[in-house]
């Protein structure tokens, strides 16, 4: 494997920083709103980032397609039906991003809990992972 890291050009590494933050109680103001990384960023931990911003693109389409009561109202409504879902994930990647860089001892008590608790956080992740119909 360090061959294989040796072996590669310095200009072909391209680096991208990841960034994460506690949820925000709204996203949007006025005829604006975010989505996406913009509105939640996430560590890769849970492997939601992505299918996060469709959720976010697909409700947002839904909310001003057709505006009952205009499009600021429209965002609005938009938000209020993302935000807690979307800060669910978001809060799910801080933790475990964090529980993956414990020192040794707590990395080892981690690991244990993980593999212990498996069938059910299997379980729990089918759930949570369950789109909202």
């Amino acid at each position: 494997m360090h061959a294989l890291i040796d072996a590669t050009a310095n200009g072909s590494v391209i680096r991208t920083d990841v960034f994460d933050r506690p949820p925000d109680e709204r996203w949007g103001s006025g005829r604006v709103t975010l989505l996406g990384d913009a509105a939640h960023p996430m560590t890769f931990a849970v492997g939601q980032g992505a299918a996060q911003a469709l959720e976010d693109a697909l409700a947002v389409t839904d909310a001003v397609t057709t505006p009952a009561d205009g499009i600021e109202a429209a965002l609005r409504a938009y938000e209020q039906q993302r935000i807690p879902r979307a800060a669910k994930f978001q809060t799910m990647a801080w933790k475990l991003a964090r529980a993956g860089t414990l020192n040794p001892p707590g990395t080892a008590i981690r690991d244990t809990f993980f593999t212990l608790s498996s069938p059910i956080a299997w379980r729990m992740q089918a759930k949570d992972m369950a789109v909202p119909v």
